[in-house]
């Protein structure tokens, strides 16, 4: 081997020596910036949601108002029957001609009344986990009556069957009114893990725990001298159905979230989630009803289920130099809650031992939210 061969050798290995030779104790290292915006992809797996801000501080806040509707199956107070003679006699063995029912099941002209939302969550550093809580309060209350003229006859729902339908203790009635109070409050804790499946829809898969507080009053009240052919007895006096049906639970709730992205901000957004919750019942309920009324207090452990949709519209900006973000978003929504009505009915008119709580007593909401939320 000539000495030219062995000087190039011998040059490449200290060249490669010189590379391979680690930073001095007091050299700088390398700063790696929080602030660094990696490009998006690739695309073959789902990566972390990016919020898009300069040095995030991963917090956010959102407030929503909340514009519903309620609905509760079985606090019908009266059917009433607008044509026809039937006497009290005959009310029982005769069928109702255009019968129409009355209360809070159906009908388009149940009012608005107004809630609020609040929400605070954090996305972590530790794989983008997003931990959130949230409080939602809706307080609704409504009043309603009907009256007959005429032939017509009215049967009240909630009175003591006693001696139906003899004449001498007749029930109908001829006014009745009801009214009813919804307080609803709901605690939701979750932990979910946003992602991207694609650059343009985000997906988030959570579940927690929720607890719920649903406090319901009912009044249901009956007046004039329909049917009443015993001088004796007179509904000028108003009997009433007083009644509270509070519920108290806590349970596991499970749901996803998603995100389409639209462009210029814009986004589409859909949610679904339910529960199931191990639910303490209280319910108290009383009837005064010519000395012939009753008192039932019933407390009991169910487990019910509840399911909650939306599907909405939003929009996201940055401010304060990308390091804040904003979002307002609109969207409908539909609230179910199974078997929350546990009024009893009477259907003896003896002993009153047939009685069983309503039918179906779901408990529904509806109803718009409008959400600002911040990004930080």
């Amino acid at each position: 081997m000539n000495l030219k061969i062995m000087s190039l050798i011998m040059l490449s290995c200290f060249c490669l020596n010189v590379n391979a030779i680690p930073p001095a104790p007091c050299d700088k290292p390398v700063q790696n910036l929080c602030c660094d915006n990696p490009k998006p992809g690739p695309f073959a797996f789902k990566y972390p949601r990016d919020i898009g801000l300069v040095c995030p501080s991963n917090f956010y806040v959102a407030f929503d108002l909340l514009v519903m509707q309620a609905k509760e199956n079985g606090l019908d107070y009266a059917m009433t029957n607008s044509s026809g003679g039937q006497s009290a006699n005959t009310i029982g063995t005769s069928p109702l001609t255009n019968g129409s029912v009355k209360g809070y099941t159906t009908g388009d002209n149940s009012s608005w009344d107004l809630g609020g939302r609040f929400d605070i969550g954090y996305y972590s550093h530790h794989d983008f986990w997003n931990l959130d809580a949230t409080w939602t309060y809706f307080h609704f209350t409504e009043d309603k009556s009907s009256s007959i003229d005429g032939s017509g006859r009215m049967l009240p729902f909630w009175l003591t069957p006693v001696d139906f339908p003899s004449a001498t203790t007749a029930i109908p009635a001829g006014d009745a009114s009801a009214q009813w109070k919804l307080h609803y409050n709901t605690f939701d804790l979750s932990l979910g893990i946003p992602r991207h499946s694609s650059r343009y829809f985000i997906t988030n898969p959570f579940f927690g725990i929720r607890a719920a507080w649903i406090k319901q009053s009912y009044l249901a009240r009956y007046g004039g001298d329909q049917g009443v052919n015993n001088p004796d007895i007179a509904l000028a006096s108003s009997p009433e159905m007083n009644a509270k049906n509070d519920l108290s639970a806590i349970g596991f709730r499970a749901g996803l979230n998603t995100e389409w992205l639209v462009g210029l901000g814009f986004q589409v957004f859909g949610k679904i989630a339910g529960s199931m919750l191990y639910t303490k019942f209280d319910v108290d309920q009383s009837v005064a009803q010519f000395g012939n009324g009753y008192e039932v207090s019933n407390d009991f452990i169910q487990n019910i289920p509840n399911l909650e949709v939306a599907l909405g519209l939003g929009y996201r900006a940055l401010f304060n130099k990308n390091k804040a973000g904003v979002v307002a978003r609109v969207a409908w929504e539909f609230h179910q809650w199974w078997n929350v009505n546990q009024l009893r009915r009477f259907f003896d008119e003896q002993s009153w031992s047939a009685n069983k709580p309503v039918s179906r007593g779901d408990l529904t909401l509806n109803g718009v939210s409008i959400s600002l939320g911040f990004d930080l």
